[in-house]
């Protein structure tokens, strides 16, 4: 491993310790405080603080070391967490976010954060002691070299470490005296034996290769797995062995077996680390095997496990087992890979059915099957549960109310629902939007809510399930809901509707989220000042998905959004109008139907089935795919009958939430899997059209956005009914 993968190793799993941190805070905020949280807490603070010294981030260690000592008070008892406590950790834990993310100049060259810092430290002295103190205003390395003071006075347990790492170790920017300081923190480095056999002549040395070996001998009472985690980002190519106080003699020689260099000078080595007894030997090891075989076998995976779990741990990755962690980008390399299959499979279809070939027909079906599956099994690993998402969410709901003086409580539902990683890392910014108008506009005071005969703590739930091939994100509330006149007045004031305009309920609460939009009669920190909402709706409309509002004045609202399950591949149905070629997401589709069977709606883009009027759209209008079209659709002299009676059109019903609307177009092609490739800027204020695909047969095609089309639908109907209610 390099040493910037190792660094952004690092980062990753520093992010992934305070997300941890936050939640476990969070429990401890809720009255839930024990020994387990704590040490979750502590281990989550000491890992971050440890890689970072091996790294040399000292602006880490020196602030997180403060933070770690008051955490390990209190699991020792010396301190009680009570809530004020409690608050200044939530904002240590946001100051060790902040300054995770800077390089050590950029931390030096801030000065506000280092301000922030101290301030913090300060505050913690109340429940840190007075070491804790020196040690929070020496410089870095004087702040760990004191820490390992601390641990000295701990350590009582000898432990035996050899180091065989990678010889690309300093190639790859790792340096063993790093690793070698931290674990100096973790207890009392006893002897260290630097074999430098591998060393050639001067003349050919090469500068960037590890000719070092170390035996290493340390007395720490630390776990295991923290002595491990000290190598965790050198384990490739490396043969390293942690043997454990516990481990038996039997350990120390079949590590010397295991060893390249000679016996005799192993043996000296060990015995100056203090890990072999004086006048141990090899006959005295085997004279005990033979003595003890009567219970070799009782005590046979006591004496043969530490070596081979400190092996094993050696040539695994630290996470070994069940998770491995990849590169992001390389799985977006890979769905693209798979994309470009999908569509090469398509092109071999076409032209197997060319052919007539039975033979070959059945390979090309099994190849697809084959496809389906492999592109299914590569979404997959882009899936990802919303859970994490949501938990984030707990702080933000803590401190906003905390903020506001309000009492709400957050409940989530749904956590394990997966859904797209590039839209779970997308929709955060417009959940943060509506949660935060949620708490600001939505829930009322403590006094407000006693007042209403509602409980003085406000609900606010996060949940997420399926729903029609699609993933619907709800955010709801208990609070006042929406005042419908509110919203029409304001409307009127800003001159976004003409007064004398009827409105639906739906189209009354999307007027929200129009830029500038807003009912506050006071601008706050939170909101108020009409910005948030349209990039709201803008956000979730970029994710192919639409946004419902539902509210009833006094009893609460709920705002809805559904996204598609991926933004990677589908499957589409493929149709066409005037050989321009579509695709519509396949799990929108209700159904295919002839339109000139079903038109009977005079003056109106709107037919009636089974006793139900759905509005449509015609392709060929909305996006003047032809001239003649196109002025045919202007001509008022010919009705809207005639019109499209004049060309054969199928009409494919298609569905959104709860709205319903066709699609009309001349021709159906079939089902087909669709590779979803992004528009050009230009494209961008093209509505109605969510992306593209390449076809099998090179053509490309437009991929419909139905939301944005079921939206125009139902609007140019209602633009007509209006008009039609304004001319009686």
């Amino acid at each position: 491993m390099s040493f910037e993968s190792a660094l952004e190793t690092f980062y990753v799993e520093a992010q992934e310790h305070l997300e941890l941190m936050d939640n476990n805070l969070l429990q401890m905020d809720d009255g839930e405080i024990n020994n387990e949280i704590l040490n979750d807490i502590f281990r989550s603070a000491h890992t971050i603080k440890g890689s970072a010294g091996i790294f040399g981030l000292s602006h880490i260690v020196e602030f997180t070391h403060v933070v770690e000592n008051v955490l390990d008070r209190a699991r020792d008892g010396l301190i009680v967490i009570e809530k004020p406590l409690i608050d200044i950790l939530f904002r240590c834990r946001d100051h060790m976010e902040k300054i995770v993310s800077l390089t050590v100049e950029e931390y030096n060259a801030d000065q506000l954060t280092q301000s922030n810092g101290a301030i913090l430290l300060a505050e913690l002295m109340p429940w840190s002691d007075e070491q804790t103190k020196d040690n929070a205003i020496d410089d870095s390395d004087e702040a760990v070299l004191s820490h390992t003071d601390i641990e000295r006075n701990l350590g009582i347990g000898h432990w035996h470490i050899s180091l065989r790492l990678s010889d690309d170790c300093l190639k790859n920017g790792m340096d063993p005296v790093s690793f070698i300081r931290f674990l100096a923190t973790l207890g009392t480095i006893k002897h260290i034996e630097c074999i430098h056999h591998k060393l050639p002549a001067l003349s050919i040395i090469d500068p960037e290769e590890l000719y070092f070996a170390y035996e290493i001998a340390i007395d720490s009472e630390a776990e295991q797995e923290s002595i491990e985690n000290t190598f965790m980002f050198v384990q490739d190519g490396s043969q390293i062995t942690v043997l454990p106080p516990t481990a038996p003699e039997s350990s120390l020689w079949t590590l010397i077996d295991s060893l390249p260099e000679e016996e005799n000078e192993l043996v000296d080595i060990f015995f100056r680390c203090g890990s072999l007894k004086t006048g141990a030997t090899r006959s005295e090891k085997t004279t005990t095997n033979i003595t003890e075989n009567h219970t070799t076998l009782a005590v046979q995976e006591k004496t043969t496990s530490p070596v081979e779990e400190a092996t094993t741990s050696s040539t695994k990755p630290a996470s070994a087992g069940k998770q491995i962690r990849i590169d992001s980008d390389r799985l977006d390399y890979l769905i693209n890979l798979i994309g470009e299959l999908v569509i090469n499979q398509q092109r071999i279809d076409i032209l197997s059915n060319r052919t007539g070939n039975s033979e070959l027909l059945e390979a090309v079906d099994d190849f697809e099957d084959f496809t389906e599956q492999i592109r299914d099994a590569a979404l997959n690993l882009r899936m990802v549960p919303i859970g994490g998402t949501f938990q984030r969410f707990k702080r933000i709901v803590r401190d906003t109310a905390q903020e506001l003086g309000k009492e709400i409580n957050l409940t989530i539902e749904g956590a394990e629902t997966e859904l797209d990683r590039l839209m779970v890392e997308k929709i955060g910014d417009p959940l943060t939007h509506i949660v935060r108008n949620a708490i600001d506009h939505g829930i009322e005071s403590v006094d407000e809510r006693i007042a209403a005969g509602k409980s003085a703590k406000g609900q606010l739930t996060l949940k997420a399930y399926h729903e029609g091939g699609h993933i619907v994100i709800a955010i709801s509330d208990d609070g006042k809901g929406i005042d419908k006149n509110r919203v029409r007045e304001k409307a009127i004031e800003k001159g976004i509707i003409a007064e004398h305009i009827e409105l639906t309920e739906h189209e009354l609460f999307h007027l929200i989220f129009h830029p500038g939009f807003s009912t506050a009669s006071a601008v706050t920190n939170l909101s108020g000042r009409g910005v948030g909402m349209d990039v709201v709706k803008r956000n979730v409309e970029s994710l192919q998905g639409s946004i419902e509002i539902f509210s009833d004045q006094g009893q609460g609202s709920e705002f809805r959004i559904s996204l598609p399950l991926t933004l990677a591949i589908i499957d589409g149905f493929h149709v066409e109008s005037c050989g321009t070629h579509f695709i519509i997401p396949q799990a929108t589709i209700i159904e295919c139907i002839d339109l000139h069977s079903h038109l009977d709606i005079q003056e109106r883009n709107c037919i009636k089935l089974r006793g139900e009027m759905i509005p449509f759209v015609k392709m060929a209008d909305v996006f003047n795919l032809t001239k003649s079209a196109k002025s045919s659709s202007l001509d008022l002299s010919v009705s809207a009958t005639e019109q499209i009676k004049s060309s054969s059109q199928e009409l494919v019903i298609v569905q959104f939430g709860g709205d319903l609307a066709g699609i009309a177009v001349d021709k159906l092609n079939g089902e087909v899997q669709t590779v979803i490739k992004p528009l050009g800027p230009i494209f961008k204020p093209l509505k109605g059209i969510g992306g593209s695909s390449l076809l099998g047969n090179g053509d490309i095609a437009f991929i419909l956005d139905i939301p944005q089309l079921i939206e125009l639908a139902i609007g140019r109907d209602g633009l007509s009914h209006n008009t039609l209610l304004t001319k009686e």
